[in-house]
């Protein structure tokens, strides 16, 4: 091949290479979490109107199979001002960085949510992200075994606050979490397993004794996306207040 064809390809080589580029930076990896706008408090929102955009809007940001947590903050019309990636664990946050920049503007650009929203905080795709944290966590920090439930012992490196329960016939292990915002709990997940299964049996049971614990019950994106609502339009949902 000659000199000359080789600069050609080299040329169409490099023009590829330009239009692939994706700015990551456009995407800011999250600040600490008590520096961001807070969730709309519990009741605040109708609870169809919120799920069904909150699926809308996790389906265009957040890629099938990520393990990355997407923070999206609201300006006073309930209009996504901006968003970031939560660090995490791994390499996770890099790809979810780098598939959301090309979107960003017409995310941006979205018609406003519920109006419970302004001013507010939505986190997406919080159990897939958490189950990444989880299988990190187990392999620095010893766990604590229960009758179908688990813990993360007592660790500097990661919060011990979360209970995983593998239910039978479940798929997917039921995922218990303490709220972010609060200070790490006094009682370890682990004795507030001990404490479940000495007064209740069965699953129902047991849930409810987690939740009273100061837990909340996090579901996947896949169940999400069989079980709620979905938007119509740009996001708009009905009766969403808008």
């Amino acid at each position: 091949m000659s000199a000359r064809h080789l600069a050609v390809l080299a040329l169409a080589a490099g023009a590829i290479a330009a239009c692939t580029t994706v700015d990551v930076e456009k995407v800011p990896l999250c600040a600490p979490v008590g520096s961001l706008q807070p969730p709309p408090a519990a009741g605040a929102c109708d609870e169809s109107a919120l799920a069904g955009y909150t699926l809308a809007l996790s389906e265009l940001i957040v890629k099938p199979a990520s393990q990355a947590l997407v923070r999206v903050e609201f300006d006073g019309q309930a209009r996504v001002r901006s968003l970031c990636v939560d660090e995490g664990v791994g390499n996770h946050a890099f790809h979810a960085r780098r598939e959301i920049a090309p979107k960003l503007d017409a995310i941006l650009a979205r018609a406003p949510g519920p109006r419970c929203l302004a001013h507010k905080r939505l986190d997406l795709n919080r159990f897939e992200s958490k189950l990444a944290e989880i299988e990190e966590a187990k392999r620095w920090c010893g766990v604590v075994l229960g009758d179908r439930m688990t813990a993360l012992q007592s660790c500097s490196k990661f919060r011990s606050d979360w209970i995983l329960y593998e239910r039978v016939g479940a798929t997917q292990p039921y995922l218990f979490l303490r709220p972010e915002a609060e200070q790490p709990s006094n009682v370890p997940a682990g004795d507030t397993i001990g404490a479940c299964q000495r007064t209740a049996w069965g699953f129902e049971a047991q849930s409810d004794c987690i939740l009273a614990a100061g837990y909340e019950l996090l579901t996947s994106q896949e169940f999400e996306r069989l079980t709620e609502p979905r938007c119509t339009g740009e996001g708009q949902c009905p009766d969403d207040g808008s």
